[in-house]
């Protein structure tokens, strides 16, 4: 997974253990799981499991740097993020992680899938 590199200095610090990706337009998703989502399939590929590793590059075909592995898979409005998930995701406030996401995205995705996890570097 692609992380910039404050928020890779984010997890070395232990100040990020959350990630949001967008539900991009287009995209078929599945979900596995009853009481909490356990699987993310996009397009018939897994995407993201609980319990699973996965590599902390900083660009795309870039060597890893690290290691999250997932806890928690969530779907969500992405302006629902509480103070507590904009902590988890590394920002002051959830308008210092909204800022950020507009950066990257503006307001085009309006849900995501947050995942939370660990990291080992």
């Amino acid at each position: 997974m692609q992380f910039t590199e404050v928020s890779i200095k984010a997890m070395r610090e232990g100040r990020k253990t959350q990630t949001r990706r967008p539900i991009l337009p287009g995209n078929e998703y599945a979900i596995v799981g009853l009481d909490a989502i356990e699987t993310v399939a996009v397009n018939g590929r897994t995407k993201w499991k609980v319990g699973k590793s996965y590599a902390v590059q900083p660009g795309r075909n870039e060597a890893a740097i690290g290691r999250i592995t997932i806890t928690a898979i969530r779907r969500l409005n992405v302006a629902d993020i509480s103070a507590d998930d904009a902590r988890a995701e590394g920002f002051e406030s959830p308008e210092a992680f909204w800022e950020s996401w507009r950066g990257f995205y503006g307001d085009k995705y309006p849900e995501c899938f947050a995942l939370t996890f660990t990291y080992s570097g």
